[in-house]
């Protein structure tokens, strides 16, 4: 076939229950499509704010706040999670695309997503994405 360029993106396989997305997370510049399996899109409730040392429930703040393995923040993403209510919102397979909330509008991340089942999802950074849009304009329209 000519006049079709293969892709170079990066492809990652995550185990059940493995996180690709945390709420809050600030650092990765990336939406994620789902090419085999399945990912939970989740929703911490009124987690406690990194270095907060009182528990969710006496917690008066509603924000959605967590925080990365390599931030120096005290409290971990894992005692985070165990104070806060976490809401299954949805369930996605191949062909859903997740992060891309986060990335076009340039926010914290909104939910978690993790892994449901063996799951392979494929990576597109800031920066793909602008070069992708720079190549074909129409592809803007479908992601305003």
């Amino acid at each position: 076939m000519t006049g079709v360029q293969t892709c170079a993106l990066p492809i990652f396989d995550l185990a059940p229950g493995e996180r690709l997305i945390v709420q809050g997370d600030t650092s990765d510049r990336s939406m994620y499509f789902v090419c085999d399996g399945s990912v939970r899109v989740e929703f911490a409730v009124d987690p406690p704010r990194p270095g907060d040392s009182s528990s969710a429930s006496s917690s008066a703040s509603s924000t959605a706040s967590a925080s990365t393995a390599s931030s120096a923040a005290p409290t971990s993403v894992a005692a985070m999670e165990s104070t806060a209510r976490i809401v299954e919102l949805a369930r996605l397979g191949p062909g859903s695309c997740v992060g891309e909330m986060a990335l076009l509008l340039n926010r914290a991340r909104s939910a978690h997503v993790t892994a449901a089942a063996p799951t392979r999802v494929l990576r597109v950074r800031q920066t793909e994405l602008d070069t992708l849009v720079a190549r074909y304009p129409g592809l803007r329209r479908l992601l305003d």
